[in-house]
């Protein structure tokens, strides 16, 4: 029987062992690679999603809105509102603008009652809205608008009248007379009822928009 060499053995033991470390280190770097390429991937390969950034295109003004009637009237109130109404282009027209706008407030009125021999006074608030539409027109750089406003609550807050008025009180408010409001490089008009007073002012116009008429003072 042939003996092997003690040479021989010592060093088919170190080649295996050797062996054995190497791919165990090719195996840590593989680990490692793999790590750092989830934490930082292949910028070729990125497929993150950027969404996209949307660019305001809209305008604004701001409608100012004034009423009061006569001391001597049967219906007294007084008050003023400002209304900020969006510029939007019209899909459907591109000479035009949409207008449009809507504001919550309150309204207070005091309504003559009685008879002609005694006259007594109802005070009433009204929950009301204020809705308003139109448009804008390049061409001639116009504005017009339609100022709508409806109570949508009343309340009786008080009279001096000797008995309880059974009256209905929703109906008792002040409104715009219907009609269309044109401002044509003019910033106030006034309506077809003396009580109301309608001014525009805080132009911002979308950048497509070049009219040189109008200002952004009050």
């Amino acid at each position: 029987m042939k003996k092997t060499s003690p040479k021989k053995i010592s060093l088919n033991v170190t080649m295996i062992v050797l062996t054995a470390l190497m791919i165990f280190m090719i195996t840590i770097v593989a680990i490692v690679a793999a790590n750092n390429r989830e934490k930082n991937p292949d910028p070729e390969y990125d497929l993150t999603v950027l969404e996209p950034v949307e660019v305001e295109m809209n305008g604004s003004v701001k409608l100012d809105v004034e009423y009061a009637t006569c001391m001597d009237a049967l219906i007294e109130s007084h008050g003023e509102e400002w209304i900020t109404l969006t510029i939007a282009a019209d899909e459907d027209n591109p000479d035009q603008y949409k207008v449009y706008g809507t504001l919550l407030s309150t309204q207070d009125v005091a309504i003559a009652g009685g008879t002609q021999a005694y006259k007594c006074w109802l005070d009433i608030r009204h929950k009301v809205v204020y809705d308003v539409t139109g448009t804008f027109t390049t061409s001639t750089c116009k504005f017009e608008l339609t100022a709508v406003m409806e109570p949508s609550a009343s309340t009786l807050m008080g009279h001096d009248c000797p008995a309880d008025p059974m009256i209905e009180i929703k109906h008792l408010y002040l409104a715009p007379v219907p009609g269309k409001l044109v401002f044509t490089k003019a910033f106030e008009v006034t309506s077809n009822s003396k009580e109301w007073k309608f001014s525009l002012f805080d132009v911002d116009f979308p950048s497509a928009i070049n009219c040189s008429g109008y200002t952004i003072e009050y």
